[in-house]
């Protein structure tokens, strides 16, 4: 419960910050900083699983997902809007990137899981060369998504 009253009195106190600023870049930066605490954490607690859990070592062997692992990124994935209000501040200085998710969110748009995967439509921020372009903001169900080699080859999703 001490975690969930820091973390919440953190997103309060910068969101105030956001509806204060004058300005949209403050506005977005504010936000954005929400996000990365928020994905700084669960990082943080994912790894502390994996260190001290007794399953922890063996279930982190089984799992496939790596930096430039892509798996997630051909799958639908929902983000919270404090998740896509922090990757749009990760990506507003890039007009490639701009353009990359302007081009994609039509060819996604209505998808069930299968058809995204049978479309082969990859994430919007993924990289020709299979690695996400927001990796350091990517969202909560990208940081927690696993899957095993399995998987990959049962869905054959062709990746870094």
């Amino acid at each position: 419960m001490l975690f969930r009253s820091g973390a919440y009195r953190h997103a309060a106190g910068a969101l105030a910050r956001a509806r204060a600023a004058t300005s949209p870049a403050q506005q977005l930066a504010e936000v954005g900083g929400v996000h990365r605490e928020a994905a700084r954490v669960l990082d943080a607690a994912i790894e502390t699983f994996f260190r001290t859990s007794r399953e922890g070592p063996a279930i982190e062997k089984r799992i496939a997902c790596r930096q430039g692992c892509s798996f997630c990124c051909w799958v639908n994935v929902e983000v919270t809007i404090i998740e896509a209000i922090g990757i749009a501040a990760a990506i507003a200085d890039s007009p490639a990137l701009r353009a990359s998710v302007l081009a994609t969110a039509p060819k996604v748009a209505g998808l069930d899981p299968y058809a995204r995967i049978a479309g082969k439509v990859p994430c919007a921020l993924l990289s020709p060369e299979g690695v996400c372009n927001a990796y350091a903001d990517r969202p909560r169900n990208c940081r927690s998504e696993e899957h095993t080699s399995e998987l990959q080859s049962r869905f054959g999703i062709s990746y870094a």
